[in-house]
């Protein structure tokens, strides 16, 4: 069956954000007085909401909004993966729809789009975190824009390159493709055991040509 929407993450799969995170929280932490973390980590922090990062992974509970608004400048600004708007195009003149589901706050996307005014017509729908707290899943994003979208599991492909991309389209039957060129950490995702593995953009574009 061919394909009509592609679930695409942002960090690490369409965005080169990893430098810019790491670099903010370092700052932070430091002026926190916290110690500096493990490259370990570090690359775990490149994903998950900025509030579960550093309560869970660095321990920290000084959390608050003028920290979040200073690290969001700084993230909205990276660049892009090369060659992922080639991706997102391929799907695009295919007559596929392309959407963004990232556990960063919803309030980013007009940030990003500034930064990035390209994705602007590549982009068909946008799924931050803004859903209950309590349930901080990928797939709930997933869940959200298959409601937006009105498209089904069986016609979506979901592309990441952490293992909760993977999991969360397998929770919901959805064809998954986990990229290696992001910021997975160790095996995870040969644990999560994706359809399908691509090693660069150049790949992934050849693979989603052949799905939709």
């Amino acid at each position: 069956m061919k394909k009509s929407c592609a679930l695409w993450d942002l960090d690490g799969t369409l965005l080169d954000s990893k430098q810019g995170i790491t670099y903010s929280i370092v700052q932070v932490l430091k002026a926190y007085g916290y110690p500096m973390p493990s490259k370990g980590r570090l690359e775990r922090a490149v994903g998950p909401t900025l509030r579960h990062t550093f309560a869970e992974i660095f321990g920290f509970d000084g959390f608050h909004s003028g920290i979040e608004d200073s690290m969001d400048r700084i993230y909205a600004q990276e660049g892009m993966c090369p060659g992922a708007a080639g991706c997102l195009l391929a799907i695009q003149k295919a007559g596929g729809i392309n959407c963004v589901a990232t556990m960063k706050p919803h309030r980013l996307k007009d940030a990003t789009l500034r930064c990035h005014p390209e994705l602007c017509s590549l982009i068909d729908e946008w799924q931050g975190w803004d859903l209950s707290p309590g349930e901080q899943k990928k797939s709930s994003l997933f869940r959200a824009l298959l409601q937006k979208t009105g498209a089904v599991p069986e016609q979506c492909v979901a592309i990441g390159d952490r293992a909760s991309d993977i999991l969360s389209a397998k929770e919901l039957g959805i064809l998954s493709i986990a990229v290696r060129y992001g910021f997975a950490c160790g095996n995870e995702l040969e644990e999560a055991r994706p359809d399908y593995f691509v090693a660069s953009p150049w790949e992934l574009k050849e693979l989603l040509q052949t799905l939709f």
